[in-house]
């Protein structure tokens, strides 16, 4: 290989199907069901895997983006700056993370900071590797 190849873009290189009568939006944590390849609304679901977070979902279809998003902290299990930055925080909603995971405990990705503001959460490719390491 002659040339090294480099891809550099703020979109995916796939759009993904979105699954029947889900009510995924933009904004949205996205996760896939890993026994079909859809994605839907991030929820404490068994059998999915957060993608990221929705973007352009039209007809059927969702672009998901990665990268270090702000979402609601739960107010009954909530992530918290000196003791989770760093770790794994989990899916409690489709816009909602918390620090326990629920039954499924379905890895929303790596806490970034907590802040007044909510959650920052890395939800780039590696960091989602990680924080399913983590757990």
């Amino acid at each position: 290989m002659d040339e090294l190849v480099e891809i550099v873009r703020d979109y995916p290189l796939e759009k993904y199907p979105v699954k029947a009568s889900d009510l995924l939006a933009d904004g949205d944590i996205a996760a896939v069901a890993t026994a079909t390849g859809a994605v839907q609304r991030a929820s404490d679901a068994s059998g999915v895997k957060v993608r990221g977070v929705a973007k352009t979902v039209r007809d059927g279809e969702a672009e998901i983006r990665n990268g270090i998003f702000l979402f609601k902290n739960d107010t009954t299990n909530p992530v918290v700056r000196k003791t989770h930055v760093g770790g794994p925080c989990y899916v409690k909603s489709y816009d909602t993370v918390d620090c326990s995971g629920g039954t499924n405990k379905v890895v929303a990705g790596l806490v970034v900071d907590v802040t007044s503001d909510g959650v920052y959460v890395d939800m780039r490719l590696p960091a989602l590797a990680a924080a399913n390491a983590l757990v």
